[in-house]
C-alpha cells in the first residue's frame, strides 16, 4: 500500500481459511497511506459461503460487487 485503487474487502468473521484479522490489519494499514478501502464483515460466515449464492451472504457479496460497478443494489 499505497495502491491508489479503492478496494472494496468483504470477508465473514468466521473464516478458518483466511482469518478476518489480516482483512482489517490491511484495512488499518491502507487507510493509514490514504487509500479508500471498505471492509464488510459478515457475521457467522466462513470462508467458503461467500462463493455460494445459494447462502445468505451472497447478498452481501453481490452489493459490493454492484457498489464497485457504480450501480444501485435495486
Amino acid at each position: 500500500v499505497p495502491l491508489g485503487l479503492p478496494v472494496r474487502i468483504v470477508h465473514g468473521t468466521e473464516d478458518d481459511r483466511v482469518p478476518c484479522g489480516m482483512s482489517r490489519r490491511y484495512k488499518e494499514r491502507a487507510d493509514a497511506a490514504g487509500d479508500e478501502v471498505v471492509l464488510d464483515e459478515l457475521p457467522g460466515c466462513g470462508h467458503f459461503e461467500l462463493i455460494d449464492p445459494l447462502t445468505g451472504a451472497w447478498t452481501a457479496v453481490l452489493g459490493a460487487f454492484q457498489a464497485v460497478a457504480g450501480q444501485s443494489s435495486d
